[in-house]
């Protein structure tokens, strides 16, 4: 659109095209060349003998031949041009030295000095030629009142014609620039009115095109906003209400990536058509790239449900599979809805609410259709204040590493320890994972966390070593942002290098909800170069997920840990099959097994009975700071309590 106009603007000139003018250069130069060896041949016959006006002529003749064949070259042109103009200049007023000054024959061509420059050279050109004329003409009066200008011999008859003749030859010159300037003008004002025309209709598609999506064709964001204030601006917004609809179309990323953005496109386009002819007397938009809102103005009558059943409707509507191109795309839509009375709601309001409302219906599982309430807003902003405070506790110190050991079932001896991050709010008390680890990931800071976990948790194993504790390793979890990261293994060797510790002292638990697809897959190259280098990896929450068997065949684990809801449910028969299959598949892989979440006698027992060799849970021991872990050690350890069932015991009672 942009190169549509500058072709419109450069069409629209004041000045012909310059090969044009150099054309006519040639021409005008040649003609006059022509007429004045034609005039100078006159005079020679009704004049005869030699003069100096007479060679003047001559020599003003050649050089405008000269000049007519020159001009057509471009880098001469405007050479030529102020050639013309000072030779019709310089011989007018040479010749009419000899010629009766302004009296004489020749003083009229003077006249043709400005027409040339008007047209070859320009307006400044033209207006000095003007006033060189007027010098001349003044001059020459000067001179001859002066008697420095001798009258010629000639009869009065001889230069009445010889002036007739010269001065009906300037009128034609002059005659002909006035007619080009003319026809000029003419063409310029012809242009100008294309122009207009054209310039018209580029606006026009402009305008189309800044309000309006170019894919699909409906109205974009922009149009969406003007349309909206001009509804809460109309005279009548006191007395109705507006419905906004944000619609979010989901699985439309796999299809892009499957089909090719040309069969995305398609379905965009259609998704745009249904949208238009499924919500009647709407304004539709597209505000992203697969996102769209539906403006409503409801009639007093239809109520919150009726719209809740047209929202419900329109996501079952592009639910259904289209076909494009042979191939069958299915993909659904998200919809979260807002409605409000006109008089007391704003552009900004409206969009944000109806954000907020198809936000609930993705963390509601998508593929359905939710109304904004207030509670959602709040709900908002508590979660934006615990996220600026959660970015803020990786940068000011509020990380911190709870410690829980990991007890032999059958001896008591402490097998390892397991750092688990917490964080402390501004206010001072502890969150739980659960609190913080989504908001996190959805930042994508937990790699973030993982580094800061990682050099917490080994500093914390050194001074438990220096107390004089024999810990063989300390274990922390890894997020799938982190196995994912190419750089995770070099910062873990970084870490242990600096603090001279071996890839012995540092197991890395993997969840088993990070779903890996096979070998190429990045995270599973990370537990390989983790193997590689001598770091353990056990799969954590094993059991938990729907992937366990397939993992434990791809990637090189060297241990498991059965997750906390098996040991819950073990005294059910069925568990205890499960529990028993998982003990029986890592004794036969010859990788050890931890049990997660043990808080009663009964479950040590009978992981006792299955064989479970390793377990940890708040019935062993509850997670705890470097410190309180250390006094908690030197008790334990003074004891003599090598059989945990009485401790357990006596921990319940």
């Amino acid at each position: 659109m942009g190169a549509a106009i500058q072709d419109v603007l450069a069409s629209v000139s004041f000045e012909e095209d310059l090969s044009k003018k150099q054309q006519l250069l040639a021409k005008v130069a040649l003609v006059f060349a022509i007429i004045l060896a034609a005039y100078t041949s006159l005079i020679f016959v009704l004049m005869p003998g030699f003069t100096p006006a007479k060679g003047v002529a001559v020599i003003a003749s050649l050089s405008l031949f000269a000049i007519s064949w020159l001009s057509h070259f471009p880098s001469l042109y405007r050479t030529c041009a102020i050639g013309v103009v000072v030779i019709t200049l310089v011989c007018g007023f040479g010749a009419s030295l000899s010629n009766d000054g302004v009296e004489g024959y020749v003083a009229p061509i003077l006249i043709t000095t400005p027409i040339f420059a008007a047209l070859f050279l320009g307006s400044r050109a033209t207006l000095y030629s003007a006033l060189s004329v007027v010098f001349v003409f003044a001059l020459l009066h000067f001179m001859r009142e002066s008697a420095l200008i001798k009258e010629t011999a000639y009869s009065a008859d001889v230069v009445s014609i010889a002036t007739v003749v010269l001065l009906t030859t300037a009128t034609a010159i002059c005659a002909s620039g006035l007619g080009y300037f003319a026809s000029a003008s003419e063409r310029q004002i012809e242009s100008l009115k294309k122009a207009q025309r054209s310039l018209i209709e580029l606006a026009s598609e402009l305008n189309h095109s800044a309000n309006h999506d170019a894919l699909t064709g409906i109205a974009n964001r922009a149009h969406l906003n003007m349309h909206l204030k001009s509804i809460l601006e109309a005279p009548e917004a006191q007395e109705s209400r507006i419905c906004v609809i944000h619609v979010d179309l989901d699985k439309f990323k796999a299809v892009n990536d499957n089909f090719g953005h040309p069969v995305g496109d398609t379905v965009l386009k259609n998704a745009a058509q249904i949208l238009s002819r499924y919500a009647e007397n709407a304004h539709v938009a597209r505000v992203g790239g697969d996102e769209f809102v539906i403006v409503l103005t409801p009639e007093p009558n239809v109520n919150a449900d009726a719209l809740q059943t047209l929202c419900d409707k329109i996501v079952a509507r592009i639910s259904r599979p289209m076909l494009i191109n042979g191939i069958e795309c299915q993909i659904g839509a998200s919809i979260g809805f807002v409605i409000s009375d006109t008089l007391c709601a704003s552009v900004e309001t409206l969009i944000q609410n109806a954000d907020i409302a198809l936000y609930e219906a993705k963390r509601a599982g998508r593929g359905v259709a939710i109304q904004f309430t207030a509670n959602m807003r709040d709900q908002i902003e508590r979660k934006r204040h615990l996220t600026d405070d959660l970015k803020a506790a990786l940068i000011e110190d509020r990380v911190l590493c709870a410690l829980q050991p990991q007890l032999c079932l059958n001896s008591g001896k402490v097998l390892g320890i397991e750092a688990l991050a917490r964080i402390r709010s501004h206010t001072g008390h502890l969150l739980s994972p659960a609190q913080f680890l989504p908001i996190y990931e959805e930042a994508n800071l937990l790699t973030h966390l993982d580094d800061l976990v990682i050099s917490q948790a080994l500093d914390a194993l050194i001074e438990l070593r220096k107390s004089g504790h024999d810990i063989p390793s300390i274990s922390v979890n890894a997020s799938a942002n982190s196995l994912r990261d190419v750089q995770y293994v070099d910062r873990v060797r970084s870490a242990l290098e600096h603090r001279a510790l071996t890839p012995d002292d540092l197991v890395i638990e993997v969840l088993e909800s990070v779903f890996i697809e096979d070998s190429d897959d990045i995270a599973a190259q990370t537990i390989a170069k983790l193997h590689d280098f001598g770091i353990a990896a056990v799969m954590d929450d094993f059991g938990s997920g729907h992937a366990s068997m397939a993992s434990l065949l791809q990637l090189q684990v060297s241990g498991i840990k059965l997750d906390g809801s098996l040991v819950n449910d073990i005294e059910n028969e069925r568990c205890q099959q499960i529990m028993k299959a998982a003990l029986s598949l890592s004794s036969g892989m010859t990788i050890p097994t931890v049990a997660e979440g043990i808080e009663t006698s009964i479950q040590h027992k009978l992981l006792q009975n299955l064989g479970c060799e390793a377990g940890q849970g708040y019935g062993l021991c509850k997670p705890k700071t470097t410190a309180d872990l250390d006094a908690w050690l030197n008790a334990y350890g003074r004891s003599e309590v090598i059989k945990l069932q009485d401790r357990i015991q006596a921990a319940n009672a």
